[in-house]
């Protein structure tokens, strides 16, 4: 907040004349000595920012507003942070210590990675983001509830969310993302209320009430994709090699567990899409895996299992240090 408040006279008063030096690399500092020593190295780091600004041709009365919504949006994004962020930090400080693989996740961050891993969510089907203090739609997932409802709108500005035909809207503008899809995911057949303010409509405009029923949303685009490309060869026919883009490793564990027949894997998946390039005649086949991120363990192994027959696939180094390997085997 002070820097906030004196920004225009610390802005005003630097001189850009003078021969100083500052260092970027925030590893490469030695720890200050006191609290002033602190305060220098801040006024450095302002002015370094406001030369960055005019380098980047930014006009001079631009300057300080542009650095007053940077550091605003910096103070609010902090002033956000509850409890559980900050257990969430101090669990992951300690077991990283002893595994650089274990991550404590909060009930909510626990609640989305199982969302990633199954591919689906019981909600609106509308991708969020935040801009400025305002929760943006950032896409519709097609398909999906608010895609069928036809009114909700990429960039348009969600201010207010209610619960069910005649709930009482609360005003979200200012909130964390997390808690404002918070509000608005729920279970399947359930009501959503939304005010809105269409993309192109001023702050002072009339909002509009969108109402959404919930339900199931599929993120396919998630998910394996196949696709054939042709590559010409001389005079003779074109080489048709198909891709198969595996983003991550998912798996629904869940239904895994409860018996379903038909739950979702990335395994189960790729087997299919294999089957169906196989019908089509492809030549080669490329498995992209250069934006995969990872994911379940248990799935990229038994991936494997539909292209090596036999031999280790995984190895597991346990803090006793006892290595244990998996693999596939042949069967009779």
């Amino acid at each position: 907040e002070k820097t906030i408040d004196t920004l225009p006279a610390q802005v005003e008063a630097f001189d850009f004349s003078r021969d100083e030096t500052f260092l970027l690399d925030g590893e490469a500092r030695s720890w200050a000595a006191d609290e002033q020593e602190l305060d220098e190295r801040w006024r450095k780091h302002l002015k370094n920012q406001v030369l960055n600004l005019r380098l980047a041709d930014k006009a001079e009365d631009e300057i300080v507003p542009t650095l007053t919504r940077r550091y605003s949006n910096q103070l609010n994004r902090v002033r956000q942070y509850n409890a559980q962020d900050a257990f969430q930090i101090y669990a992951n400080a300690l077991t990283e210590l002893y595994d650089p693989h274990t991550n404590y996740f909060s009930p909510r961050r626990s609640e989305n990675f199982n969302i990633n891993m199954r591919l689906s969510l019981e909600g609106i089907g509308a991708v969020l983001s935040t801009e400025d203090e305002y929760t943006r739609v950032a896409r519709i997932v097609a398909a999906g509830p608010a895609d069928k409802q036809g009114e909700l709108r990429p960039s348009d500005r969600i201010i207010a969310v209610a619960q069910g035909e005649d709930g009482t809207f609360e005003d979200v503008i200012g909130w964390r993302l997390d808690e404002v899809v918070q509000l608005i995911r729920g279970p399947k057949d359930t009501t959503v209320r939304l005010q809105v303010l269409p993309a192109k409509a001023g702050t002072d405009a009339e909002p509009k009430t969108i109402t959404i029923v919930r339900n199931k949303v599929k993120l396919e685009e998630q998910s394996a994709q196949k696709r054939v490309i042709e590559m010409p060869q001389g005079s003779g026919d074109p080489l048709r090699v198909g891709v198969i883009d595996i983003p991550a490793f998912y798996i629904d564990f869940e239904a895994m567990r409860r018996g379903d027949e038909d739950y979702k894997s990335t395994t189960r998946d790729v087997r299919r899409l294999l089957a169906e390039l196989e019908d089509e005649g492809v030549d080669g086949l490329i498995i992209d895996l250069r934006n995969n991120g990872g994911g379940s363990l248990q799935e990229a192994n038994d991936l494997t299992g539909l292209f090596i027959e036999y031999g280790p696939t995984v190895q597991i180094r346990h803090s006793s240090r006892r290595v244990w390997r998996d693999g596939k085997r042949l069967r009779s």
